[in-house]
């Protein structure tokens, strides 16, 4: 059986065409790199990498009219003609793939991924009552800010809880300050906003 020995000692011997002779190499084949094509000739190529008897060697395998060799063959044993180069004292190899089309199965097309299944998020439905209770406060702040007062917040939430159930709280005024004269004024909160300057009781 040949290898890559026998390979090596082929190195300078010539065929009839007077390139250099390739030796046939049974290999199991490790690994493949998509086809390139050669810069100088333009002919398509594969970088694989094989394993006989033990030694593991890249390869330049020249297509020709071979399909390109895909990640199906990996681990399986094929024919291969190699031929030896020697270079800056180190070997390389290059020949063609005997190819036979019932050894290659196409790949399957890739799946695509599909994302982690999450778990459901508990969706939390708006507080109706929280935001209607303070839409109610702002519009009654304002009232009270527009007669220029500011009101005592500790009273505020029982004119609030007034007008969303209308129950009347104890008292039917706010104690407000003038700001811009200091005074102290029972306003009255009726949910109408004064009309005049006259109507404001500062």
């Amino acid at each position: 059986m040949n290898t890559f020995q026998t390979v090596r000692d082929a190195y300078g011997v010539k065929d009839e065409k007077g390139f250099q002779q390739k030796i046939p190499l049974m290999a199991k084949v490790e690994g493949i790199k998509p086809a390139e094509f050669d810069q100088k000739s333009g002919t398509k190529y594969q970088q694989i990498t094989i394993t006989n008897e033990g030694e593991t060697n890249k390869v330049k395998i020249w297509c020709g009219k071979n399909p390109d060799m895909n990640n199906s063959v990996i681990g399986q044993a094929f024919p291969f003609d190699v031929a030896p180069n020697y270079f800056k004292n180190n070997w390389y190899y290059s020949g063609f793939w005997n190819f036979k089309e019932s050894q290659m199965k196409p790949l399957p097309p890739p799946q695509p991924q599909q994302a982690p299944p999450q778990a459901p998020q508990s969706q939390k439905a708006p507080d109706w009552d929280k935001i209607a209770l303070g839409k109610v406060r702002t519009h009654l702040m304002g009232s009270v800010l527009a007669a220029n007062a500011i009101p005592e917040y500790d009273r505020l939430e029982e004119y609030v809880n007034w007008c969303m159930t209308g129950e009347q709280p104890g008292q039917t005024f706010i104690r407000a300050t003038n700001m811009a004269m200091g005074e102290q004024k029972l306003l009255p909160v009726d949910g109408s906003m004064p009309e005049t300057e006259d109507d404001i009781p500062f």
